[in-house]
């Protein structure tokens, strides 16, 4: 061995030593921050508190209240930080190697706002927390009478992992003033607590039992509309418990950069966005009656009550949805889970790209990019004929970088219309049916994207947008070919 291959190789074991170093003192931070959020016990919070807008004072064993962070000790909130924090680092939705090169002791007290509700679950005899859930305004940098439609806004904080647009199919909800609207996060139980601990299974259920009494209570003049992201295996399965109707949208792509702290819930876990609005709970009641009756009744028998009511889950169709259901194109759901993030931020560029095309520009950011992965990718050399004039089109072609210049036929000159990255060709064949009115030759090598025909039919034709787009597109075009050739003809 070389002296340099010496120094290489001794350079290596220290590196490794450095990195198992490191491994080992984030996990030993991490357990000690677990440890310090299981000793956490805020009994005064269960009592008469003044400021609850919701309370539960002992229903065999476990306590509810909701108060917003005004109603809350600087302390107070910082055990609950400390708790949330500690509990989606087990969960997995957080990095703890970020959170132990960032030396953090509990969330930012600034991820919470005054008004913000938070819904908490107890121990009442200890005063041990066991779920806990957050009901938060949509941000305090954003106007209240801004809308999700809007694209000169600043970001909700769902559409920071999942773009701007993601409810713009929904009913009612895009055009709401923001300042009506709350978000759903931060849902999480005590996962330090023995798995099969009665009041462990006990506490959620009351978690998601007192929604129903805060938005068509207390909260009802200040909500018309709830949104949120979920696993589909979790929050969801918990809304489908209480049978809520809501709206979901499997059509879109998470990401988070490596940085972000919750990098982690997003790089490893399944999460899609829900709405639905206040009055969809109107016909809950009975269900709400029949769950409350079960926490009634003491130990195991509640817990059998609770697990038959569970067979009978179902997620009714939300007033948000359409009356023909959810475009197409939000309902196909693309691999997340173990999707690498460097995969996402490319269909997530396509589909950036995509619509800055005039005929995608209505699309949100998560169709855009389900369309990206619908379209097939097509390479051309110079001289080939993309599109043959009189032959029946077979799907609509867009440049992804090359040139290709139209010809008419009738003299067999160019048109002066260049086609370059950004432009496509093969519409009015696409929309009609008719026959292409010009060829289209590649000029340079050319990389297109085709959308068949029966794509375009199943997933773009139900959008007005895209489809009025399409239309007026196909008929300039026509038009421009026609005069054309009356022009080279004459």
């Amino acid at each position: 061995m070389t002296s340099q291959e010496k120094v290489v190789t001794q350079t290596g074991d220290v590196d490794r030593g450095v990195v198992a170093s490191d491994a080992l003192a984030a996990q030993a931070y991490v357990n000690a921050l677990a440890k310090k959020a299981a000793a956490i016990r805020l009994p005064e919070l269960f009592g008469n508190h003044p400021g609850a807008l919701y309370a539960v004072a002992n229903r065999n064993g476990v306590a509810v209240i909701a108060l917003r962070t005004s109603s809350l000790s600087e302390e107070q909130l910082v055990q609950l930080m400390t708790y949330r924090l500690a509990q989606y680092l087990m969960a997995g939705f957080v990095d703890p190697h970020l959170v132990y090169e960032r030396q953090l002791e509990y969330e930012p007290l600034t991820h919470a706002s005054p008004d913000d509700v938070h819904v908490i679950a107890g121990n009442v005899a200890s005063g041990e927390l066991l779920c806990y859930l957050t009901i938060e305004g949509v941000g305090q940098d954003i106007s209240k009478t801004a809308t999700l439609r809007q694209c000169d806004r600043p970001p909700i904080a769902l559409e920071q992992a999942h773009g701007w647009g993601i409810f713009n199919r929904l009913r009612v909800l895009p055009d709401l003033p923001l300042g009506r609207v709350r978000e759903i996060g931060r849902f999480v139980k005590n996962l330090q607590a023995p798995y099969r601990d009665e009041l462990v299974v006990r506490a959620p259920v009351e978690i998601v039992v007192a929604l129903p009494h805060l938005f068509t209570g207390p909260l009802r003049s200040e909500v018309d509309a709830v949104v949120g992201i979920a696993e589909e295996n979790v929050v969801l399965e918990n809304i489908a418990y209480i049978h809520l109707p809501v709206a979901v949208i499997h059509g879109t792509v998470a990401f988070a950069e490596e940085q972000n702290c919750v990098y982690a819930a997003h790089a490893y876990h399944n999460h899609y966005p829900f709405a639905f609005h206040v009055s969809d709970m109107a016909g809950m009641a009975p269900r709400i009656a029949a769950i409350e009756h079960a926490l009634e009744l003491p130990g195991k028998q509640a817990i059998v009550e609770l697990l038959r009511l569970k067979r009978n889950a179902m997620r009714p169709t939300s007033l948000l949805e359409p009356a023909e259901g959810l475009p197409a194109l939000d309902c196909v759901a693309l691999p997340q889970r173990r999707a690498a993030m460097s995969e996402r931020r490319r269909l997530l560029d396509l589909g950036e790209w995509l619509r800055r095309i005039d005929l995608f520009q209505g699309l949100s950011l998560g169709e855009a990019t389900v369309l990206g992965t619908l379209l097939e990718p097509v390479e051309v050399a110079v001289g080939a004929v993309i599109v043959a004039q009189g032959a029946y089109g077979d799907g609509l072609y867009l440049v992804e970088s090359g040139v290709a210049m139209p010809h008419i036929v009738v003299c067999r000159r160019a048109a002066q219309k260049r086609l370059g990255p950004g432009s496509y060709c093969g519409e009015v064949g696409l929309l009609t049916g008719a026959p292409n009115t010009a060829d289209i030759i590649a000029q340079t090598p050319m990389r297109l994207l085709r959308l068949r025909p029966e794509v375009y039919t199943q997933y773009l034709a139900p959008l007005p947008d895209v489809r009025l787009r399409l239309a007026e597109a196909s008929a300039r075009q026509a038009a421009e070919d026609a005069h054309a050739a009356l022009k080279r003809s004459a």
